[in-house]
């Protein structure tokens, strides 16, 4: 993936800045937020001009600067059996993960670096991982940086690097890729036609491999030799003697002859020229409309829907794609931003496709994503970023300005009502991913057009309730909304979240705030009205299936040692419904006084973040793989909620 930025000298990138995008394997989404002219454009443009080899002449370089001190260089983290290993790639590897660049420069940017690439190496096997900067400068040479190019050259030339291996190995990387950007401002009707570049970079991998192997597959007698030939070998062959004929007529000195090292055209060209004109007769239609004669509204939403759609597949592309987009929210009503941001999120997190994006809608702010946002802000003239986890937004809400909160919560609730006002669309809002996961598996099938929203904690969760309820309650507000909202929390014993007066019935029972309940005398879990003052400990790990959880944590312990010996010292008990994981753990049968002593290690493990997520995705297979499902009584109430 393309891991991090070096920019000098670009647009209002005065001086050296390095830009982080990933803290860990998985991070393929980043988002850029800010003002405008504050350089979210920016990233993604730098990107286009390398990955697209757009002539360093045409890059837009920073007023009052030296040019010739400008670059632009990627930072890849390339897996090492996705592309071609040798020593001098090893080499150049081993700088950038090991070298102590504060011998070379000691800016801001170089601590950064130095700080992220550790933090990296703490989180991934980097036996497994190169970790390269390359790009260009204004001259248009290819540069390992321009901080640390010539330190790198003169630490790897011992392993053979030299400049045309650099040179290669730009060329080598990059190829790998298809960057496509899509600007603001650009023509989507341009963009959509499945001859654009941008198109088929989208299209599958068989059917341009298909088509190539037309052109090499030598099955073709050529003259009255018996040597086999390919259509392309044909081609090749009949223009050469069209062109050795030329060149014998031509008077002295004239001559047509192949430029540079290619003599002839590769079956790649012929695949080009193929897909272009075929495709140039069939420009994409919607509901009979040419895409060019709808709103600009409808062509963004156009946009989106074919790239999501081409990209949610697991087939294999000719290259890896990522996805950059300036503003996908432009144009488009409340109703749809976040139904695009959605999908947007969910071709990066399900397909691993990584994906850019600059947008000043906020909303996306509340939807924990495996990715990483960016905040940036003028200081001084000089851009300065900030670097949040999406997954875990709100754990740093101390660092962020004050405008972020309220402004994610109005554009989030905005796009709900819009989406609930126009169609019947049910949510439940709840408040960490794993809540969402199990959730999906329990009502996902009971309940139409269902959308699970993890919310980071309870207190947003309430925080959200708090900006609803004011249009749930409106009389006329509420006959306009035809679906239903359920916020649903945990219920923590030392600081329980009690909504005095809350009825559901204020808001014609659209909208509900519940608590879990467990009621561990009788067995029952039930969800409990937030104006209950109903205070025991319960959690959504606790009312859980205890057989399927049983299953789950035996496949878990065969990867951790340390939890497959505690484990061994219990034996399942079939007598018991839920897991009850913070309370008494009855599904946990003791054999000896040493695992009741155990009890409280057990407890403390299946509490720890790590075990939690991990357990999530166990459950997730055991549920599954099964072929009778139980009776739960709170899948029967929760759904009931929206049955009504």
């Amino acid at each position: 993936m393309i891991a991090g930025l070096f920019l000098r000298n670009i647009k209002c990138y005065g001086n050296l800045h390095f830009l982080p995008f990933t803290k860990d394997i998985g991070d393929n989404i980043n988002i850029f937020i800010g003002d405008n002219g504050v350089g979210k454009s920016t990233v993604l443009s730098s990107l286009d001009c390398i990955m697209n080899n757009i002539n360093p002449k045409d890059w837009e370089t920073t007023l009052g600067q030296k040019k010739d001190r400008a670059h632009i260089c990627p930072v890849f983290l390339i897996e090492k059996d996705s592309i071609k290993q040798d020593d001098q790639i090893e080499a150049i590897s081993s700088f950038f993960w090991n070298y102590d660049m504060s011998k070379v420069n000691q800016s801001d940017s170089t601590e950064l670096f130095v700080e992220w690439r550790d933090d990296l190496k703490s989180k991934i096997d980097i036996d497994k991982y190169y970790l390269v900067a390359i790009g260009k400068n204004y001259e248009g040479g290819v540069i390992l940086t321009s901080t640390f190019d010539k330190t790198v050259f003169n630490n790897t030339k011992r392993h053979g690097v030299s400049k045309e291996y650099i040179f290669n190995l730009f060329k080598r990387i990059v190829s790998n890729y298809s960057y496509i950007y899509i600007p603001v401002e650009s023509r989507i009707d341009d963009v959509l036609s499945m001859q654009a570049n941008e198109m088929q970079s989208l299209m599958d991998r068989s059917i341009v491999d298909e088509i190539r192997d037309l052109f090499c597959k030598r099955e073709h007698v050529k003259d009255n030799d018996n040597k086999r030939s390919s259509i392309t070998d044909l081609i090749n062959g009949k223009l050469g003697s069209y062109v050795d004929d030329i060149n014998n007529k031509l008077s002295d000195g004239y001559k047509f002859e192949p430029k540079a090292h290619k003599k002839t055209i590769k079956p790649n060209d012929i695949v080009k020229v193929v897909l272009s004109e075929y495709f140039s007769i069939r420009p994409l239609t919607k509901d009979g409309k040419n895409i060019d004669s709808l709103s600009s509204g409808q062509q963004r939403l156009a946009l989106i829907d074919v790239a999501t759609t081409l990209l949610s597949s697991n087939a294999k592309k000719s290259k890896k794609v990522v996805l950059a987009i300036d503003e996908p929210e432009s144009s488009l009503e409340a109703a749809q931003r976040f139904r695009q941001f959605n999908r947007l999120v969910g071709i990066a997190e399900k397909y691993s496709n990584q994906i850019f994006l600059t947008t000043h809608w906020y909303g996306l702010l509340l939807r924990p994503s495996k990715g990483r946002l960016h905040y940036i802000e003028e200081k001084s003239l000089i851009p300065a970023v900030k670097d949040y986890s999406m997954e875990s937004f709100f754990d740093s809400r101390r660092s962020f300005p004050n405008s972020f909160e309220m402004k994610s919560y109005f554009d989030l609730m905005s796009s709900m009502l819009s989406i609930l006002k126009s169609q019947e669309e049910n949510w439940i809002i709840c408040e960490g991913a794993e809540d969402a996961s199990y959730l999906s598996l329990y009502l996902s099938d009971r309940i139409q057009r269902l959308h699970i929203l993890p919310f980071n904690g309870c207190g947003n969760v309430r925080k959200l309730f708090e900006f609803l309820a004011v249009p749930f309650s409106d009389n006329d507000e509420s006959k306009r909304i035809l679906g239903k909202v359920l916020c649903l929390i945990d219920t923590d014993a030392k600081s329980t979240v009690i909504v005095d007066g809350y009825n559901a019935g204020k808001f014609n029972s659209k909208l509900g705030f519940k608590r879990w309940g467990f009621n561990r005398e009788n067995n029952k879990v039930t969800t409990i009205s937030v104006a209950s003052h109903f205070s025991v400990n319960t959690e959504i790990e606790d009312v859980l299936e205890a057989s399927v959880a049983w299953e789950a944590l035996t496949n878990l312990s065969k990867s951790d040692a340390e939890f497959e010996a505690i484990l061994s010292c219990y034996q399942f008990n079939p007598d018991v419904t839920y897991t009850d994981f913070t309370g008494e753990m009855a599904m946990f049968e003791c054999n000896d006084v040493e695992s009741y002593e155990k009890k409280p290690r057990l407890k403390e493990f299946l509490a720890s973040d790590e075990i939690k997520g991990l357990f999530s995705k166990e459950y997730k297979k055991s549920f599954l793989d099964r072929k009778e499902y139980a009776q739960i009584e709170w899948v029967d109430e929760i759904a009931g909620f929206f049955d009504k």
